[in-house]
């Protein structure tokens, strides 16, 4: 598990073999949940000693919710400067366990949502529960702000998603191992199957997101009546209950 604070912000960058292989474009923030948040992104030229006589730059970031649940985070201009520091960059928000926007807005220019995996537009994560917002380069000496308006009952679809990610990660571990002994007697039976995707599924179509949930709590309840009549030895039925006793629907 990884342990943060409400409205923790943590800045990453694009995958790569080295800090040297290519500049962070974009700067990826990565946001948890809370009523407000804020961190400081430090940068300089990385292979010089040249941050000792001041040449960096530092970002602030600035995350904010309101009573409603409408999320707006600030990025500030970049103070200070380097040699090779950008002079533009795109930005890339991860709102983690977030339920999917009723509107995405960045400096007031709509942002839509996008099936391709970079340019601008959002996209939902529904293995996560990530609304992933991506910006067009702008300017580091210009300020930045991205504001999201959440769809209504937001909040109670949240409390419905409860633990979603444990139960998607159980889900497939059971499924594993009864694919794994069971063949080829028998397979994961169809209500196990549907509920270890409802992930990719609400991935797709974020507008399901309530529907889906609801639809995992119902899997969930005829789960074990669809355990018992598989034809695998007792030994492997006995882990596959024990993996899933945790999150099973009384």
């Amino acid at each position: 598990p990884v342990f943060v604070r409400d409205g923790a912000i943590i800045p990453m960058q694009p995958k790569m073999q080295s800090t040297h292989e290519s500049p962070v474009d974009p700067l990826i923030l990565t946001i948890f949940s809370g009523d407000s948040g804020s961190c400081d992104v430090y940068e300089d030229e990385g292979n010089t000693l040249g941050y000792q006589e001041g040449r960096s730059a530092t970002t602030h970031v600035e995350m904010k919710q309101t009573d409603h649940g409408d999320v707006t985070v600030q990025i500030s201009p970049a103070a200070g400067s380097y040699p090779g520091m950008r002079k533009a960059r795109a930005y890339e928000i991860r709102f983690v366990n977030c339920t999917n926007p009723e509107s995405v807005f960045c400096n007031d220019e709509s942002i839509v949502r996008t099936n391709q995996e970079s340019g601008k537009g959002w996209m939902y994560d529904g293995e996560s529960m990530t609304l992933i917002v991506r910006t067009r380069s702008i300017e580091v000496n210009k300020p930045v702000e991205v504001r999201i308006t959440k769809r209504k009952l937001a909040g109670e679809i949240l409390e419905i998603a409860d633990g979603f990610r444990n139960k998607i990660a159980r889900l497939r571990r059971v499924a594993g191992l009864i694919n794994a002994t069971a063949w080829p007697n028998d397979w994961s039976p169809d209500v196990l199957v549907h509920a270890e995707q409802t992930g990719n599924r609400i991935s797709l179509h974020p507008e399901n997101l309530k529907t889906e949930l609801l639809g995992l709590r119902s899997d969930l309840r005829t789960l074990p009546a669809a355990l018992d009549s598989l034809r695998v030895q007792e030994p492997v039925l006995l882990k596959v209950r024990a993996h899933l006793h945790d999150i099973l629907t009384p």
